[in-house]
Order: structure tokens, then C-alpha cells, then sequence
């Protein structure tokens, strides 16, 4: 057909129809498919996010601060007094304060050095020595006898790594989580 024929044949068309045919293409407001992607969507959406948070739970097993901020990858400076005196001597040892909390039971380890593992309320270390295992609320003090600025010393809690190493640029002992 040409348009000339179709223009003629839509002219055609009984009005009753076209009203007809609008009334039967309206959907009603009952379950439609497109309610269902989206209800499937929106339930995907909050499994990813639930998944997620677990998985940031179960990831976060065992928390280090040092003077009560977490340890990151950025250096964290030792309070400690740097007299003159003491740059040109060396140290005669190094104590890292940790406070350490983990829902389950872990081990410390020290390359170099001593671990002792105080409990609030406690007089005296609850146990010390190279590596230990613990679980709960703890204050891990991390001991290396005469520390050599050149060497950079670990501990490793769990799956995590700290590392104390001396800053010549910032003059000072830092500690790191790896």
C-alpha cells in the first residue's frame, strides 16, 4: 500500500475501535513481570550487600592499636624521649605497648625479642616468650633487646605482620602493618 491507500484506510477506522483498543491496552495494577526483575534484583542487590558485611566481619579477626589508634601501612611513631645522647648510643631495648583483640584464639610470634601478654586487672604478665596464643582483650608488649636502627624487626599476629623499623628522616621508631 501506498500512503495515499493507508492515509484512506486509518481515516476509515470507527472511532468506538480506537477507543476500544486503548481501554485493552491498559494493564492492570496486579504482578507484572517487570515487578519481578525488580523484586529479583532488589534481592540480589541485598545479598551482595550481606555477603559483604560478613565477609568484612569474618576478614577483621584480630584489631592491633598502638596507643589507641589501629595500626595501618603508615608509619606510627614510638613514644619515646630521643635525647642527642641517645641517637649516637644505642638503645639498650625497645618496648612496643599493643593492645590486641580477636573473637578467636591466636598466635604472636616474634622474629626478634619477647612478647608479654597482660590482662586488665592482672598484677603481673598472664605469659611470656617468643610465641604465644591468646584470644580476648589483651595488652601484647613486644620487647627487642638493643635494637639496631639499620634492622627492621617483626611480629606477626595471626595472619598479620608488624613491623618496628627505625626513620631516619623522622628521627624516631616507627611501627607498621603489613
Amino acid at each position: 500500500m501506498r500512503n495515499e491507500g493507508m492515509a484512506r484506510a486509518i481515516g476509515r477506522v470507527d472511532p468506538d475501535l480506537i477507543e476500544e483498543a486503548g481501554k485493552a491496552g491498559k494493564k492492570s495494577r496486579g504482578f507484572s513481570g517487570g515487578r519481578l526483575w525488580g523484586g529479583l534484583a532488589a534481592a540480589a542487590a541485598a545479598l551482595v550487600l550481606l555477603t559483604a558485611g560478613l565477609l568484612g566481619t569474618f576478614r577483621r579477626e584480630v584489631s592491633v592499636l598502638l596507643y589507641g589508634q589501629e595500626l595501618t601501612s603508615d608509619p606510627a611513631a614510638l613514644a619515646m624521649p630521643m635525647t642527642a645522647a641517645a641517637e649516637r648510643s644505642p638503645l639498650e631495648k625497645i618496648t612496643v605497648p599493643l593492645q590486641v583483640e580477636t573473637e578467636r584464639e591466636v598466635t604472636a610470634e616474634a622474629e626478634t625479642g619477647t612478647l608479654e601478654i597482660l590482662r586488665e586487672g592482672s598484677d603481673g604478665p598472664e605469659s611470656s616468650g617468643k610465641k604465644l596464643s591468646f584470644s580476648g582483650k589483651a595488652e601484647l608488649l613486644w620487647t627487642v633487646e638493643q635494637p639496631q636502627q639499620e634492622e627492621t624487626y617483626l611480629l606477626r599476629i595471626g595472619d598479620l605482620e608488624i613491623c618496628l623499623s627505625y626513620s631516619a628522616g623522622d628521627r624516631s621508631w616507627t611501627v607498621i602493618k603489613r
